[in-house]
């Protein structure tokens, strides 16, 4: 099965999370992918609410056709219905229109984090719960979003780099 080649891929290339656990990336996907559920979803994570470092914006600015190559493959893998791009409202206003013309027809939505969310706005499930319209706080963890993310489905969570 191509999928899980691809995720045996990632674990074999060391790939970790650049969201600050370095969280081994092929385990995540290999969760989701594992996961039962009837609908799945992935979300990248560019809120980038800390200050300074600006490493989303370095990607999104010069490199935005990879992460939605990666996001793609996420899609593919994962069998999701949907996926999110969930920006920070600087990006957004930056980088929308770059970003919808290479979505084109894709099912991903790009979802401007609100300015008041700020540094806990980008946690892994505050981001799920925003998108759902729900306050923006992280939920209490376990579950996971690898097995109940959005709406209570399987969901990747990933941010730009990692993507």
């Amino acid at each position: 099965m191509q999928e899980v080649n691809l995720i045996q891929k990632i674990k074999d290339a060391g790939l970790r999370g650049r969201g600050g656990a370095s969280f081994p990336t092929g385990d995540k996907w290999q969760a989701v992918f594992d996961a039962p559920g009837e609908r799945k979803f992935v979300v990248c994570n560019a809120s980038e609410g800390e200050p300074g470092p600006k490493k989303d914006y370095h990607i999104l600015q010069h490199y935005p056709e990879r992460m939605i190559d990666g996001m793609q493959l996420a899609i593919k893998t994962m069998g999701a219905e949907r996926a999110y791009i969930y920006i920070n409202p600087v990006y957004y206003k930056e980088f929308k229109g770059k970003l919808e013309k290479l979505i084109g027809d894709k099912p991903i939505v790009i979802f401007k984090k609100n300015h008041s969310a700020g540094y806990v706005g980008g946690a892994e499930t505050s981001a799920p719960n925003h998108i759902e319209g729900h306050r923006i706080e992280p939920r209490l963890r376990p579950p996971y979003p690898v097995t109940n993310g959005l709406w209570g489905y399987p969901t990747l969570v990933n941010n730009v780099e990692t993507f």
